[in-house]
């Protein structure tokens, strides 16, 4: 009699170091670049409830700039002011996240890096939302948008973000690439013997 299958834990980690180190260091750069912000950026006396904007500081310019903002919501402020239904989204991402890790096989890097960073990305912005009711962001593109003028959906500037958002979206790109890779090797035929 052979016993039922289970979601195996080791599963999470065996032969997987990579995921592994690659949310260590995405934790530590958003929350690192978070702190020096809150220094660095942040005007003094700033409250997220009565402060009007905050001031540029010009990074590279006409390009990149430091911007202090707060986000009471999720991308684009989405959800604004609704942390614990964001906080609990962000904790089913990272449950969503556990079930590929389990699946992803050791030799699939660009999979394990990509959830990394996204892993990275969401547990930084969950512990803004928790520990503030808030994420920080500062990263400021100062430019307008091509094709603002020509609809209203498309903003003209570009809104303040964070390093976690960073993460998150260039790990979807890699989860994306991937998947699709994977999906192209199953259903590739193989060569015909001779």
């Amino acid at each position: 009699m052979t016993t039922p299958s289970r979601f195996q834990f080791q599963s999470l980690y065996q032969g997987k170091m990579l995921f592994y180190v690659v949310t260590l260091i995405g934790l530590v750069a958003d929350l690192g670049t978070k702190v020096w912000a809150e220094g660095a950026v942040r005007p003094d006396g700033y409250d997220p409830m009565t402060s009007p904007g905050t001031p540029v500081i010009s990074v590279i310019d006409g390009v990149l700039a430091w911007k202090w903002a707060v986000n009471f919501g999720a991308a684009f402020s989405f959800l604004s002011g609704q942390v614990l239904l964001l906080s609990v989204i962000g904790i089913l991402a990272l449950v969503a996240l556990g079930f590929y890790l389990a699946s992803a096989r050791p030799d699939e890097k660009t999979m394990l890096v990509g959830l990394g960073l996204v892993a990275s990305g969401a547990v930084g912005n969950i512990w803004d939302r928790i520990n503030f009711g808030w994420v920080r962001d500062f990263i400021y593109f100062d430019f307008d948008l091509p094709g603002h003028t020509l609809t209203s959906w498309i903003p003209k500037r570009y809104p303040v973000f964070n390093v976690a958002d960073i993460a998150i979206l260039a790990g979807a790109v890699l989860i994306v690439i991937a998947s699709s890779r994977q999906q192209k090797a199953t259903t590739t035929p193989a060569p015909a013997a001779n």
